[in-house]
């Protein structure tokens, strides 16, 4: 904290203020995720693992952070996401956040479960300019499609100008402390939005979660069955229903495949949020900055993309920007605030974000919201301090012939293992492109001999360091003949064409992958080889990190993710080629 008057400076440490100041069970409710919480932390930890990469010389003399949403100013790319029972937190609960968004010239996404009912926070909201925009509601659709269209119609004659689809709330999350310490509302406090649901009570979905066995479960289903989350809403049927109720913008909240960002966009809606509810719902799955990229590539900037998920930082907003990102809503954080100092917490918490991000913006070269763009971002590399960066590699004359389809299939790695190579390397590049001429002598890599490559093979060995803790893709888009991949144990020694990772064989048609899940720091066995037979040539590998960053390409390019050994001398050794190796 500020040394002179003891106020919180960072989103942290108001978090830790909420901490100390909220009841144990309040906390808990706010803070645990489903299951293990693994994508809860992920949510967060995956920022550290990108960096920024600043430009400099540019003219920063006049930093903009606003932008605009549906043709709405935002004065900051920052709006708070809907979240539940916000007068658990205390003061005004739902209305200190409305105005503290308005106050700091952005907005707010009300939650069907808030317990401040839909009219009483649309007028408790000051009158702006225009400019500016109407709050947002987010809609649970329930069974019963009268008490869905009234929220609806509620919600529009209220002034609200987009309706938010929540779609990643098919039944509650297995929120293992919450099934232990069930939460109730205290009497006082309501899901005012509806109506039919008392002080004192629970979400009939919260009901479902609590319940000790499958015939009590049953039977509150049963019972409650109008109130219960509807699981059987589809693309062709309720985006055409919603359209058909209300004028309202249609957002989607929950998107975190590229899969379902195009169906969306073909659906017609207004825009989508890359959420995982904050990690409360499915656990494992990846965080909201990991599916970003991959969403923002597929809608191609057709319709907004928001975005949520573990923001306590303006670096953090920058980098979500950076990935695609449009607006970035703020969940937990903002309830830090409210429960510290009620709206002016919540305005305290934006004012943060909005100093972070403007520095961070003026450090690293962007003058604008539109002037941040991937290309500023990269991911931690591995320490290469001590000349030990690059891949080790080996190249043979083989017998092995190819044939008629199944191509290669008297193929066998084993010969490898004790072979004599024709000569040894070190290379940082890694490949040979598609439409290489094969025709004439050429050298692989630097180095390397020109020569003719028919019936020949190249095995390259490393560890390959992970950037950032999460599941990896590997890919080889294109292979003339062969290639294999190992990684881990069987990539040092015990390698066969059986227990290969992955394989690609000429014709190869379509790009193959597999997944490795990879700890954040750590270097694992790489190996790769390629053989030809006879006529045309290439091979292509790619790896790409959590967060969507291309860790290893075949382009040419140095890859700076291999390294021969660490230099502090934590890897196994790989034996020496045709020694095992």
């Amino acid at each position: 904290m500020n040394a002179s008057n003891g106020k919180p400076i960072t989103v942290e440490e108001i978090r830790a203020l909420a901490q100390k100041r909220l009841p144990a069970y309040v906390w808990r409710y706010y803070v645990d995720g489903a299951d293990d919480q693994l994508t809860t932390l992920r949510n967060e930890e995956v920022y550290k693992s990108l960096v920024i990469r600043p430009r400099i010389l540019r003219n920063v003399s006049a930093v903009c952070i606003s932008t605009k949403i549906f043709g709405k100013h935002y004065d900051i790319p920052i709006a708070i996401a809907p979240s539940a029972y916000q007068r658990l937190a205390g003061y005004n609960g739902e209305i200190d956040v409305a105005r503290a968004a308005f106050a700091r010239g952005t907005n707010i996404c009300l939650s069907s479960n808030a317990t401040t009912s839909l009219e009483d926070v649309a007028q408790a909201l000051p009158s702006r300019d225009l400019k500016y925009p109407k709050p947002w509601f987010q809609l649970y659709f329930v069974r019963s499609r009268a008490i869905t269209k009234e929220l609806i119609t509620r919600a529009e004659q209220a002034g609200y100008e987009a309706l938010v689809l929540t779609v990643d709330t098919t039944t509650m999350g297995n929120r293992l402390h919450e099934r232990k310490n069930p939460l109730k509302l205290p009497a006082n406090l309501s899901m005012a939005n509806m109506t039919t649901i008392k002080g004192g009570g629970a979400s009939k979905g919260r009901l479902i979660l609590n319940a000790k066995t499958a015939e009590e479960a049953s039977k509150i289903e049963r019972e409650h069955s109008d109130l219960l989350i509807d699981s059987a809403l589809t693309w062709t049927e309720t985006i055409p229903w919603l359209r058909s109720q209300t004028s309202m913008k249609i957002i989607l909240k929950g998107v975190l495949t590229a899969e379902d960002a195009l169906l969306a966009v073909e659906a017609g809606v207004d825009a989508i949020i890359v959420s995982n509810h904050g990690g409360r719902q499915l656990d494992s799955v990846p965080a909201t900055l990991e599916a970003l990229p991959e969403v923002s590539d597929a809608v191609k900037g057709r319709i907004p993309v928001l975005f949520d998920g573990g923001i306590s930082q303006g670096t953090d907003v920058f980098k979500a920007l950076a990935l695609g990102a449009d607006l970035c809503l703020l969940g937990r954080s903002a309830l830090w605030g409210l429960a510290v100092n009620g709206q002016q917490g919540v305005e305290t918490v934006l004012n943060i974000l909005d100093r972070e991000l403007w520095r961070t913006m003026a450090l690293s070269g962007a003058a604008s919201i539109q002037a941040i763009s991937r290309s500023m971002l990269g991911v931690r590399k591995a320490d290469q301090s001590c000349d030990n960066g690059g891949l080790e590699y080996a190249i043979y004359q083989h017998q092995f012939y190819n044939s008629d389809p199944p191509h290669f299939s008297s193929f066998d790695a084993d010969y490898f293992h004790t072979a004599e190579p024709t000569f040894e390397g070190i290379t940082s590049c890694i490949g040979i492109q598609p439409g290489t001429d094969y025709t004439k002598p050429f050298t692989i890599y630097e180095g390397s001999p020109s020569q003719m490559w028919q019936y020949k093979a190249v095995d390259h060995r490393a560890f390959l360091y992970a950037p950032e803790t999460g599941t990896y893709k590997v890919t080889i888009p294109n292979s003339d003949e062969i290639t294999l991949i190992w990684f881990g144990e069987n990539a040092l020694s015990s390698w066969t064409r059986q227990n290969a990772d992955l394989e690609q064989d000429y014709p190869g048609g379509t790009s193959k992958s597999f997944s490795i899940d990879l700890e954040a720091g750590t270097y694992t066995p790489f190996r790769l080889l390629w053989a030809n037979a006879q006529g045309e040539l290439n091979f292509i590998a790619e790896v790409k990190a959590p967060g969507g960053n291309v860790i290893v390409n075949g382009d040419g390019s140095d890859n700076k993710y291999f390294v021969r050994h660490t230099c502090d001398g934590s890897t196994p050794s790989f034996p020496a080629f045709s020694e095992g190796g």
